[in-house]
């Protein structure tokens, strides 16, 4: 989604969030266009996907790994990286990020298992 209204709103290599406003306020992609006035323009796909996909990219890497690890291992893998920056994450019951960090850790450890390795 980013990388297509990027697309859209830029040319000549410069991006014009003006444009991308536009885009967005024109009822074409409502859900994108609250986070976006929310969060802004660098921060809005982060919370988005924290929100509302973490499950779906858990699976994703599940198939993709051909289901080596368990989803709670693959969701805590999908927290990593930009997603802990995010409100979502944020918001998780403490006894869950602790939960997520130890599977994480677990699962680095064991680099013959780890699906990025």
């Amino acid at each position: 989604m980013f990388r297509k209204l990027m697309e859209l709103a830029s040319s000549d290599e410069r991006i014009y969030p003006l444009l991308i406003e536009m885009f967005l306020s024109e009822d074409n992609f409502p859900g994108l266009f609250d986070y976006y006035r929310r969060y802004g323009l660098d921060d809005m796909q982060y919370q988005l996907m924290a929100a509302h996909y973490v499950e779906i990219l858990a699976e994703i890497l599940a198939e993709f790994d051909n289901n080596l690890l368990t989803i709670d291992e693959y969701e805590a893998l999908t927290w990593q990286g930009s997603l802990l920056d995010t409100k979502t994450y944020t918001d998780l019951p403490e006894g869950l990020k602790y939960f997520y960090k130890g599977i994480f850790d677990n699962v680095k450890d064991n680099g013959t298992k780890l699906c990025l390795n």
